[in-house]
């Protein structure tokens, strides 16, 4: 008779098998997908690896919801790689292609820089905390 960490064990490597396959089948699904909604744009895709996708002259997108796209990048201003924000057809990568930027969620270390005029977040926060300090000791 096996003991319970020889019957759990096996177990859970009979899990990990499962889960290893089921992954495969489902990166091979998005791979199929990707490669018809490439199709129906008329681009031909020298790699595709489940929704990543490079084209013949190293353009590298990355298909996300449905028919949308992100184009690779970097940022003109601080040199950060990223994604663009989504687009749906040919104009907007090709718009991104032309004029790159990074997805709406990037915070550019330049801007953000001491070289600016405006305050930082930093120095927001450190003002609000000094003028709470003053309140709290009557001055």
């Amino acid at each position: 008779m096996s003991n319970i960490r020889e019957i759990a064990l096996a177990a859970w490597e009979q899990r990990k098998q499962e889960m290893a396959w089921n992954d495969a089948d489902k990166k091979r699904d998005m791979e199929t997908r990707t490669r018809a909604v490439l199709a129906k744009l008329g681009i031909d895709a020298e790699y595709v690896d489940g929704n990543i996708v490079t084209v013949e002259d190293g353009v590298k997108l990355r298909r996300i919801d449905g028919d949308d796209w992100q184009v690779a990048g970097t940022c003109p201003t601080c040199g950060a790689a990223g994604w663009s924000p989504p687009v749906s057809d040919l104009a907007g990568i090709g718009q991104y292609l032309e004029e790159f930027r990074l997805d709406y969620g990037h915070a550019c270390v330049r801007y953000a820089s001491r070289d600016h005029d405006q305050p930082t977040a930093f120095d927001r926060l450190l003002a609000a905390l000094g003028e709470w300090i003053d309140e709290r000791q009557g001055g």
